[in-house]
């Protein structure tokens, strides 16, 4: 894993996701970027294929002496997005069936294959360029559109769109650009991603 995708004040914190190892795994970028090392990570999301209990894992945190700047987002049993230590957390109930095989710092997190297609997933529900750019740095690691799609379709089912995902690729005018992407080396230009994305949604 690549551990210096992480900032300090997520190094501060990791002891977040031994705690509640037990009902959430990591996904997201974070979960791509500490086994690609391609970017800096933005924040932690954990997921759950079990409705959260919003008041118990804010009784956890409290418990734990763990200090919540803010609470962003609090839907009960759905998703619970706060600041601690002014690093953005999301707890998220997923519904879907997502087999862990990996380990960081006590919590377990999906292979590539399996984050790569959930980012397929994401990717026909929001625009986010880290997305984008997780995607571009996947598709040359060697994982193609045509087995993440495979994928994507066996864990989604018809909430999966592949032509949908085809023409998202080749479409940047109403991407959410407010989260900046720090890549650790020298990384592609927006212009190399959108122009490389584009060509693999046509050829593929």
């Amino acid at each position: 894993m690549f551990k210096e995708i992480l900032y300090p004040e997520q190094l501060a914190i990791t002891q977040i996701l031994s705690i509640f190892s037990r009902d959430f795994y990591l996904a997201g970028g974070t979960a791509i970027a500490l086994q690609l090392g391609h970017r800096k990570s933005i924040d932690f999301d954990l997921f759950s294929g079990k409705e959260i209990n919003n008041s118990k894992i804010l009784k956890t945190l409290k418990e734990k002496g763990l200090s919540i700047d803010r609470i962003l987002v609090d839907n009960k049993g759905e998703e619970l997005t706060l600041i601690i230590s002014g690093v953005k957390i999301t707890f998220l109930y997923y519904p879907f069936d997502i087999v862990c095989s990996e380990q960081f710092e006590g919590i377990s997190l999906p292979n590539l294959s399996i984050l790569g297609s959930m980012k397929f997933y994401t990717l026909g529900r929001r625009g986010k360029w880290k997305d984008y750019v997780d995607i571009y740095f996947l598709f040359h690691a060697g994982y193609t559109l045509t087995t993440l799609s495979l994928i994507a379709r066996s864990l989604f089912a018809g909430g999966y769109n592949e032509k949908l995902l085809r023409e998202q690729l080749c479409y940047y005018d109403d991407i959410d650009m407010s989260e900046q992407v720090e890549y650790m080396r020298h990384g592609p230009s927006d212009t190399q991603v959108k122009e490389f994305l584009s060509s693999v949604a046509i050829s593929q």
